[in-house]
Protein backbone atom coordinates (compact mmCIF):
# COMPACT_ATOMS: atom_id res chain seq x y z
CA UNK A 1 0.00 0.00 0.00
CA UNK A 2 1.86 3.54 -1.34
CA UNK A 3 1.52 6.44 1.05
CA UNK A 4 -1.13 8.29 -1.09
CA UNK A 5 -3.38 4.99 -0.42
CA UNK A 6 -3.06 5.11 2.92
CA UNK A 7 -3.46 8.59 3.42
CA UNK A 8 -6.47 8.39 1.65
CA UNK A 9 -7.96 5.11 3.95
CA UNK A 10 -7.25 7.49 7.00
CA UNK A 11 -9.10 9.69 5.78
CA UNK A 12 -12.16 8.25 4.93
CA UNK A 13 -12.05 6.51 8.34
CA UNK A 14 -11.85 9.89 10.08
CA UNK A 15 -15.06 10.85 7.78
CA UNK A 16 -16.67 7.79 8.71
CA UNK A 17 -15.98 8.13 12.90
CA UNK A 18 -17.79 11.33 12.82
CA UNK A 19 -20.64 10.71 11.06
CA UNK A 20 -21.46 7.45 13.08
CA UNK A 21 -19.56 8.30 16.46
CA UNK A 22 -22.70 9.87 17.81
CA UNK A 23 -24.73 7.12 16.93
CA UNK A 24 -22.57 4.98 18.43
CA UNK A 25 -22.73 6.78 21.60
CA UNK A 26 -26.42 7.08 21.30
CA UNK A 27 -26.36 2.89 21.51
CA UNK A 28 -24.73 2.92 24.55
CA UNK A 29 -26.88 1.34 27.60
CA UNK A 30 -28.34 4.68 29.92
CA UNK A 31 -29.29 3.76 33.04
CA UNK A 32 -32.32 5.14 34.93
CA UNK A 33 -32.39 4.84 39.26
CA UNK A 34 -36.19 5.69 40.18
CA UNK A 35 -36.87 5.83 43.73
CA UNK A 36 -40.67 4.35 44.31
CA UNK A 37 -42.81 3.78 46.89
CA UNK A 38 -43.15 -0.13 47.80
CA UNK A 39 -46.85 0.23 46.98
CA UNK A 40 -45.64 0.50 43.09
CA UNK A 41 -43.99 -2.70 42.53
CA UNK A 42 -46.00 -4.18 41.12
CA UNK A 43 -47.14 -1.72 38.45
CA UNK A 44 -43.90 -0.40 37.82
CA UNK A 45 -42.71 -3.47 36.68
CA UNK A 46 -45.27 -3.51 33.60
CA UNK A 47 -44.16 0.22 33.10
CA UNK A 48 -41.03 -0.73 33.14
CA UNK A 49 -41.59 -3.73 30.65
CA UNK A 50 -43.14 -1.14 28.32
CA UNK A 51 -41.22 1.55 28.79
CA UNK A 52 -37.77 -0.30 27.36
CA UNK A 53 -39.84 -1.70 24.55
CA UNK A 54 -39.66 1.99 22.89
CA UNK A 55 -36.02 2.34 24.52
CA UNK A 56 -34.18 -0.93 24.45
CA UNK A 57 -31.03 1.09 25.28
CA UNK A 58 -32.46 2.37 28.73
CA UNK A 59 -31.72 0.62 32.15
CA UNK A 60 -34.29 0.70 34.93
CA UNK A 61 -33.18 0.50 38.26
CA UNK A 62 -35.93 0.67 40.60
CA UNK A 63 -35.29 1.23 44.09
CA UNK A 64 -38.57 0.48 46.35
CA UNK A 65 -38.84 1.18 50.17
CA UNK A 66 -41.66 3.07 52.55
CA UNK A 67 -41.64 6.90 50.89
CA UNK A 68 -40.17 7.88 54.69
CA UNK A 69 -37.01 5.89 54.20
CA UNK A 70 -36.20 6.95 50.77
CA UNK A 71 -36.98 10.67 51.26
CA UNK A 72 -34.39 10.07 53.89
CA UNK A 73 -32.13 8.33 51.09
CA UNK A 74 -31.83 10.91 48.85
CA UNK A 75 -31.66 13.49 51.53
CA UNK A 76 -28.51 11.86 51.85
CA UNK A 77 -27.19 11.73 48.32
CA UNK A 78 -27.91 7.94 47.20
CA UNK A 79 -27.81 8.93 43.72
CA UNK A 80 -31.46 8.53 42.28
CA UNK A 81 -33.03 10.42 39.23
CA UNK A 82 -36.46 10.05 39.88
CA UNK A 83 -38.26 9.88 43.18
CA UNK A 84 -42.42 8.54 43.17
CA UNK A 85 -44.02 9.41 47.05
CA UNK A 86 -47.05 7.57 48.48
CA UNK A 87 -47.62 11.27 50.01
CA UNK A 88 -47.16 14.61 49.56
CA UNK A 89 -45.37 15.07 53.04
CA UNK A 90 -42.16 13.52 51.90
CA UNK A 91 -42.04 15.04 48.31
CA UNK A 92 -42.87 18.57 50.16
CA UNK A 93 -39.76 18.00 52.13
CA UNK A 94 -37.22 17.38 49.82
CA UNK A 95 -38.74 19.99 47.55
CA UNK A 96 -38.42 22.57 50.81
CA UNK A 97 -34.53 21.25 50.52
CA UNK A 98 -34.16 22.54 46.71
CA UNK A 99 -33.53 18.46 46.31
CA UNK A 100 -36.44 18.39 43.80
CA UNK A 101 -36.26 20.03 40.12
CA UNK A 102 -39.52 22.11 40.65
CA UNK A 103 -41.34 22.83 37.56
CA UNK A 104 -41.43 18.40 36.74
CA UNK A 105 -43.38 17.63 39.65
CA UNK A 106 -46.90 16.51 38.85
CA UNK A 107 -49.32 14.19 40.77
CA UNK A 108 -49.62 10.71 38.89
CA UNK A 109 -52.20 8.68 40.62
CA UNK A 110 -54.56 8.54 43.64
CA UNK A 111 -55.50 5.20 45.68
CA UNK A 112 -57.53 3.64 48.95
CA UNK A 113 -57.05 2.32 51.66
CA UNK A 114 -58.96 -0.92 52.55
CA UNK A 115 -59.93 -2.78 55.72
CA UNK A 116 -58.38 -6.40 55.08
CA UNK A 117 -58.66 -9.95 57.30
CA UNK A 118 -57.35 -13.64 56.49
CA UNK A 119 -58.50 -15.25 53.67
CA UNK A 120 -60.41 -17.72 56.26
CA UNK A 121 -61.60 -15.45 58.15
CA UNK A 122 -65.40 -14.62 59.08
CA UNK A 123 -65.73 -12.44 62.07
CA UNK A 124 -64.84 -8.80 60.37
CA UNK A 125 -67.34 -7.09 58.72
CA UNK A 126 -67.09 -3.66 59.39
CA UNK A 127 -63.85 -1.37 60.44
CA UNK A 128 -65.71 -0.48 63.90
CA UNK A 129 -65.19 -4.45 64.86
CA UNK A 130 -61.86 -3.65 65.07
CA UNK A 131 -62.54 -2.51 68.50
CA UNK A 132 -64.69 -5.72 69.87
CA UNK A 133 -62.98 -8.45 71.51
CA UNK A 134 -63.44 -10.37 68.28
CA UNK A 135 -59.53 -8.93 66.77
CA UNK A 136 -56.86 -9.50 69.12
CA UNK A 137 -53.70 -7.89 66.76
CA UNK A 138 -53.92 -5.44 64.12
CA UNK A 139 -51.35 -4.60 62.19
CA UNK A 140 -50.62 -1.18 60.35
CA UNK A 141 -47.73 0.35 58.59
CA UNK A 142 -45.53 2.50 60.28
CA UNK A 143 -46.73 5.73 60.16
CA UNK A 144 -43.43 6.79 61.03
CA UNK A 145 -41.75 4.91 57.33
CA UNK A 146 -44.74 4.78 55.34
CA UNK A 147 -47.40 7.36 54.60
CA UNK A 148 -50.38 4.73 54.51
CA UNK A 149 -49.65 4.07 58.11
CA UNK A 150 -50.69 7.60 58.27
CA UNK A 151 -53.85 7.45 56.73
CA UNK A 152 -54.52 4.59 58.37
CA UNK A 153 -54.16 6.59 61.98
CA UNK A 154 -56.64 9.04 60.64
CA UNK A 155 -59.22 6.14 59.12
CA UNK A 156 -58.78 4.83 62.81
CA UNK A 157 -59.65 8.22 64.41
CA UNK A 158 -61.96 9.28 62.31
CA UNK A 159 -64.05 6.40 63.20
CA UNK A 160 -63.43 7.24 66.62
CA UNK A 161 -61.91 4.09 67.75
CA UNK A 162 -58.19 4.52 67.73
CA UNK A 163 -57.48 5.25 71.52
CA UNK A 164 -59.73 2.01 71.95
CA UNK A 165 -57.15 -0.60 69.96
CA UNK A 166 -53.93 1.20 70.37
CA UNK A 167 -53.05 -1.73 72.75
CA UNK A 168 -53.74 -4.21 69.69
CA UNK A 169 -51.36 -2.61 66.97
CA UNK A 170 -48.84 -4.42 64.96
CA UNK A 171 -46.62 -2.13 63.06
CA UNK A 172 -45.12 -3.16 59.63
CA UNK A 173 -42.76 -1.63 57.61
CA UNK A 174 -44.84 -1.02 54.52
CA UNK A 175 -48.06 -2.74 53.59
CA UNK A 176 -46.63 -5.78 51.84
CA UNK A 177 -45.12 -6.06 55.14
CA UNK A 178 -48.77 -6.53 56.96
CA UNK A 179 -50.18 -8.67 54.14
CA UNK A 180 -47.94 -11.43 55.05
CA UNK A 181 -48.57 -10.55 58.82
CA UNK A 182 -52.21 -11.61 58.41
CA UNK A 183 -51.10 -14.54 56.09
CA UNK A 184 -48.89 -15.73 59.04
CA UNK A 185 -51.40 -15.78 61.23
CA UNK A 186 -49.76 -13.07 63.63
CA UNK A 187 -52.21 -10.26 62.90
CA UNK A 188 -56.33 -11.00 62.94
CA UNK A 189 -56.88 -7.32 60.45
CA UNK A 190 -55.22 -4.35 58.91
CA UNK A 191 -55.30 -1.77 56.76
CA UNK A 192 -53.22 -1.39 53.33
CA UNK A 193 -53.96 0.26 50.07
CA UNK A 194 -56.67 -1.48 47.75
CA UNK A 195 -53.73 -2.04 45.45
CA UNK A 196 -51.51 -3.88 47.62
CA UNK A 197 -54.20 -6.32 48.19
CA UNK A 198 -55.17 -6.35 44.75
CA UNK A 199 -52.10 -8.57 44.10
CA UNK A 200 -52.94 -11.25 47.23
CA UNK A 201 -54.72 -13.81 47.15
CA UNK A 202 -53.87 -15.03 50.77
CA UNK A 203 -56.04 -11.99 52.24
CA UNK A 204 -59.82 -10.60 51.72
CA UNK A 205 -61.05 -7.07 51.47
CA UNK A 206 -63.42 -6.71 54.37
CA UNK A 207 -64.58 -3.09 52.86
CA UNK A 208 -62.98 0.06 51.18
CA UNK A 209 -62.84 2.64 53.83
CA UNK A 210 -64.82 6.15 52.49
CA UNK A 211 -62.64 8.28 51.38
CA UNK A 212 -63.40 11.27 53.60
CA UNK A 213 -62.10 9.70 56.54
CA UNK A 214 -58.35 10.06 55.65
CA UNK A 215 -56.21 12.82 53.91
CA UNK A 216 -56.19 12.53 49.85
CA UNK A 217 -53.20 9.57 49.09
CA UNK A 218 -51.63 11.10 46.37
CA UNK A 219 -48.50 10.24 44.55
CA UNK A 220 -46.50 13.03 43.08
CA UNK A 221 -43.50 12.40 40.96
CA UNK A 222 -40.12 14.40 40.39
CA UNK A 223 -36.63 14.51 38.71
CA UNK A 224 -34.31 15.13 41.46
CA UNK A 225 -31.63 17.74 41.67
CA UNK A 226 -29.01 15.41 41.71
CA UNK A 227 -29.86 13.54 38.56
CA UNK A 228 -27.38 12.62 35.96
CA UNK A 229 -29.73 11.97 33.75
CA UNK A 230 -32.07 14.94 33.30
CA UNK A 231 -33.18 14.43 29.94
CA UNK A 232 -33.77 10.96 30.00
CA UNK A 233 -35.76 10.81 33.20
CA UNK A 234 -38.36 14.03 32.00
CA UNK A 235 -38.35 11.34 29.13
CA UNK A 236 -39.49 8.65 31.76
CA UNK A 237 -41.62 11.09 33.23
CA UNK A 238 -43.70 11.97 30.06
CA UNK A 239 -44.02 8.24 30.01
CA UNK A 240 -45.74 7.61 33.15
CA UNK A 241 -48.23 10.18 32.16
CA UNK A 242 -49.12 8.57 28.53
CA UNK A 243 -52.53 7.15 28.12
CA UNK A 244 -50.49 3.66 27.50
CA UNK A 245 -48.92 4.35 31.66
CA UNK A 246 -52.30 5.16 32.85
CA UNK A 247 -54.17 2.38 31.33
CA UNK A 248 -51.55 -0.02 33.47
CA UNK A 249 -52.04 2.40 36.66
CA UNK A 250 -55.85 1.85 36.32
CA UNK A 251 -54.91 -1.76 36.10
CA UNK A 252 -53.59 -2.23 39.17
CA UNK A 253 -55.94 -0.16 40.78
CA UNK A 254 -54.85 3.20 41.05
CA UNK A 255 -57.28 6.30 40.27
CA UNK A 256 -55.70 8.76 37.41
CA UNK A 257 -55.00 11.91 38.90
CA UNK A 258 -57.14 14.47 37.97
CA UNK A 259 -57.14 18.56 39.79
CA UNK A 260 -60.83 19.28 41.09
Amino acid sequence: MNIKTLINLICCLTIICSLFGCSIIEAKTKDLKISAASSLIDVMAEIQSDYIKQKPNVTLNYNFAGTGTLAKQIEQGDGADIFISAGTKEMDYLQNKNLIIENTRTNLVKNKIALIAPKDSSTIFEIKDLASNKVNKIALPNPEKAPSGRYSREVLIYFGIFDKIKNKVIFGKDPREVINLLVNKQADAGLVYVTDVIQSDKVRVVSVVPENSHSPIVYPVAVLQASKNVALAKDFLKFLTSDRAKAIFVNYGFTIFSAE
